[in-house]
This record gives C-alpha cells, sequence and structure tokens, in this order.
C-alpha cells in the first residue's frame, strides 16, 4: 500500500504481506515526524492511507499509534495531525474503542507538554463519540478523569471536582461483570489529589488508608500502591512546615512508597519530598543525596516540568545555605529557566472566564519566591528588590482578568512598576510555604521585607478575625 493513498476502502481481505507493508509504511512515517518535530502542515491524507486494509489490520495500527503517543516522543505537530482525522479514525473501527483510546491518549500527551487548552480541546471532543460505545463506562470514567486532573493542575479545583464526579457516577454505573481496576485506581489517585489540594489532610490520610485496604486492588508492592503512599506523604509533608510531629509518618510513607514497583516520575517525586522533609530536618547531604538520585533517573532525558521546578527550587535552597557565589549563580540561572517555562506553559492558556487558580500551589510560589530571595543576595539592595519585584509583576500579568483588560485596552504584557512617579506608593506581597515577602514601591526604590510563611500568616490572621469578633460581640 504506497502512502499517501487516499480514500478508505472497507476490504473484506488483505494479505499478511500488504499488512506487513503497511505497518512498516507507519513505522517510516511515524519516524520521520518524530525526527523532524515541525510536522505542522502535514496532510492527513498520507497517514489515512496507511489504514486501507481489514479491521485486524487496523487495529494494529491504531494501537501502534497509541504507543507511540503514550511514549511521550510525540511532537506537537504529530498530536495535531492525529487530532485533526479523528473524526475518520473513528469510522475505522466499530466499536469505537481503539480511536477513542488514541484521541484520550492525545490529550493526555498535550498536558505532559502543558498544552492545556490542546489537551482539554482533545479530551472534549471525545464526549459526543462515546454516545453507543460497548466501552462507554471505562472509556467515560478515563475521560471524566484526565479532564478532572488537567482542571485540578491548572488550579480550577471546583471543576476538577465536577469531573471527578462524574467519573465515579461512570463507574458506579458500569455492570458488575466488566473489571474496570484500572479506572477505579485512576478515580482514587484524583480523589486524593483533590483533598491534597484542598489540604484536607485528616480526610486525605483516611482515605487513603481505606483504598489500600483492598489488597486486590492495590497489592503489596505494586507501583498503584506506592502512588497513593506518596499521595498520602505529601500532605503530611505540607503539614511538617508548621508542625515536625508529621515528620515520622511522613518519611515512613515515603519510604513504604519508594519500596513499591513506581515509575521513574512517581520514583523521581518521592526523592525530592524526601529531599524537601531532610532540609526541614536539618539533615542537608541526604537532601543533596536525594536530588541527585531524583535526577539520576532522568540520565539522557530531559527532566519532566514538575520534576526541573522542584528540584532547581530546593537547590536554591541549599545553595543560600552554601553561600558559595558560583552556586548560588547556578542555582538562578537554572530557577530562571524553570521560571520561563513555567511562564511560558501560562502564555499559551487562553484567558478563561472565572480565571484559573493561578500561583496558588505551594511549589509555585515557592519558586517565586526562591527566584527573590536569589536576586536580592545575587544583586543586593534596592537593584535587586527590583528585579525580584518584576519576576512577580510578570507572573501576575499572566492571570486572566489581567490579560483580558490589558487585550480590552490594546496595552502589552505587564510593565515594570518602577521607576514609580507620583505621591505614594504601592505595597506588593508573594506568600510561599517557607517564607513570604512584601514589596515596598515608591519615588524613593524599590525594598523587599520578609514575612512568616503563608501558613503562618494565615493563622495569625484567623486569629486575628477570631478577637475582632469577639470584641464586637463584646461591645453589643
Amino acid at each position: 500500500m504506497p502512502l499517501g493513498a487516499s480514500p478508505i476502502v472497507s476490504r473484506g481481505g488483505v494479505s499478511d504481506s500488504q499488512a506487513q507493508g503497511s505497518k512498516q509504511a507507519l513505522e517510516r512515517w511515524l519516524t520521520e515526524r518524530i525526527q523532524s518535530k515541525e510536522p505542522e502542515d502535514d496532510p492527513p491524507q498520507e497517514l489515512l492511507g496507511l489504514f486501507d486494509m481489514n479491521l485486524p489490520g487496523r487495529r494494529v495500527l491504531l494501537d501502534r499509534l497509541i504507543e507511540e503517543v503514550d511514549s511521550g516522543r510525540a511532537s506537537p505537530g504529530l498530536l495535531k495531525v492525529l487530532q485533526s482525522v479523528f473524526g475518520e479514525l473513528l469510522a475505522l473501527d466499530p466499536t469505537g474503542h481503539r480511536p477513542l483510546k488514541l484521541r484520550v491518549a492525545v490529550g493526555q500527551a498535550w498536558a505532559r507538554l502543558r498544552h492545556w487548552d490542546a489537551a482539554l480541546e482533545a479530551l472534549d471532543g471525545c464526549e459526543e463519540a462515546l454516545m453507543g460505545s460497548k466501552y462507554i463506562h471505562y472509556l467515560a470514567s478515563t475521560l471524566h478523569g484526565e479532564r478532572a486532573d488537567i482542571y485540578r493542575r491548572l488550579g480550577v479545583q471546583e471543576q476538577a471536582a465536577a469531573c471527578w464526579r462524574r467519573q465515579v457516577e461512570a463507574l458506579n454505573a458500569a455492570p458488575a461483570e466488566l473489571h474496570l481496576d484500572k479506572a477505579r485506581r485512576g478515580s482514587h489517585q484524583i480523589e486524593a489529589h483533590l483533598l491534597l489540594a484542598r489540604e484536607d489532610y485528616d480526610r486525605l490520610q483516611e482515605r487513603v488508608a481505606e483504598m489500600l485496604e483492598d489488597e486486590g486492588l492495590y497489592p503489596p508492592g505494586r507501583g498503584q500502591r506506592g502512588e497513593l503512599l506518596a499521595r498520602a506523604a505529601r500532605g503530611e509533608l505540607d503539614r511538617c512546615r508548621v508542625d515536625s510531629t508529621f515528620a515520622a509518618r511522613c518519611e515512613q510513607q515515603l519510604r513504604g512508597a519508594l519500596a513499591c514497583d513506581l515509575s521513574t516520575a512517581e520514583r523521581a517525586s518521592c526523592r525530592i519530598d524526601l529531599a524537601d522533609l531532610s532540609l526541614l530536618l536539618g539533615r542537608f547531604e541526604e537532601a543533596r543525596k536525594q536530588l541527585t538520585l531524583a535526577k539520576g533517573s532522568f540520565v539522557g532525558r530531559p527532566l519532566p516540568a514538575d520534576v526541573a521546578k522542584r528540584c532547581a527550587t530546593l537547590h536554591s535552597v541549599l545553595a543560600r545555605r552554601s553561600g558559595d557565589s558560583a552556586s548560588l549563580q547556578a542555582a538562578r540561572r537554572d530557577l530562571l529557566q524553570v521560571f520561563e517555562e513555567f511562564l511560558a506553559a501560562w502564555e499559551r492558556t487562553p484567558p478563561r472566564v472565572g480565571g484559573y487558580g493561578f500561583l496558588t500551589f505551594h511549589e509555585d510560589r515557592r519558586l517565586l519566591s526562591e527566584l527573590c530571595l536569589l536576586e536580592v543576595r545575587l544583586e543586593r539592595g534596592a537593584e535587586g528588590a527590583r528585579t525580584a519585584l518584576n519576576h512577580l509583576i510578570r507572573a501576575r500579568s499572566l492571570n486572566s482578568l489581567e490579560r483580558s483588560l490589558r487585550k480590552q485596552r490594546g496595552a502589552g504584557p505587564g510593565a515594570e512598576v518602577f521607576p514609580w512617579s507620583g505621591p505614594g506608593g504601592a505595597l506588593v506581597s508573594l506568600t510561599a510555604s517557607d517564607r513570604s515577602h512584601l514589596f515596598l514601591v515608591d519615588a524613593q526604590g524599590v525594598s523587599m521585607l520578609e514575612l512568616a510563611a503563608t501558613d503562618l500568616l494565615t493563622a495569625a490572621s484567623a486569629q486575628l478575625r477570631q478577637a475582632y469578633l469577639a470584641a464586637a460581640r463584646a461591645e453589643g
């Protein structure tokens, strides 16, 4: 079957040699696109022509495409081509299972690249096609789970929770004879993530313990068991920042997770959590060791965005402690690179009515906090504070409301706030998990003050509010 053959014809039989030829042609097609990285204008007919064979042969090719997308090698151009022919591919398989699975895999791949809008577009396109599929319960639960995970990572927790509830409904509606263990484990992961995002740490511990009681679903030593332990440990790590009594359970759960057959990314995440815990406990050499192990998992491959962000942040903490000039410069370079990638991911995401949970996650604010500290440490004085403040202004300029207002005014990206003209000044704050920052801006310049961590500020604010209300009630 030559490449580029156009309309798809359902053939009753195709020889083994023809099927093998189409599979080899698909491998060449994929190899060309992996190497070029820029198949933006690729005519989809070239891909569709490969499917001019019987149903078993088509399914082999669809499985190969799913495998390629799942591998993480797929470029944005390849994902666009696959997304553009989804309707045609859906017609190739009466069950719809493989084309829909491919579409979900494309959405997952866009999410890994942090192209959130493209990911949601791919997944939203599956909704109508699910109707009538014999695999509707499995596919619907997977679809809603992936959407929940994307909205969670975007900080839109209400939307994430709504998608998760739809996932649970799809699973509960499935016939008892269907084996949907993978989908149920996925639902549990989303639930744990949502509890973590809400900082409902007690409930997180309870639910993880309940889930792990089912050793049929979570056999000892399996990666899925370790992933849930890692979620529970992250909650205890957050609590350790204000109460070290949670450290023992946090370390126990992380060690338990690492004893399981985790994926490379999950194992690296646990190592980073152990490094973070070690920093809190003053075990600095152990922190360095765990960071080295985490990064060593990806030799010859780029670090995933979340791993790179957290490693750079913790390396900055260690560099500030050492005071070594070369280490500080290297830490700032790494932080700036991660920060620029973080901003680029948000710039690709169109503004949303109601906004996103922008800069709500501890690790994002902590990254920005460390960058501010390094700028002041290396540049010293007002110039460092000014550079630090402008990093914060750049980040905040990407929230949905400000971007929409700028578009209405025809204005460009967020501008620097200094030099300040006219009387008065401004106070700009950044709260983070280790410390917070208050910038004072006026005609004299910019200065930065360090304040308590966000959890301590929140607790103090609650106490102040209670005292105020109590005084108000006492006065009648």
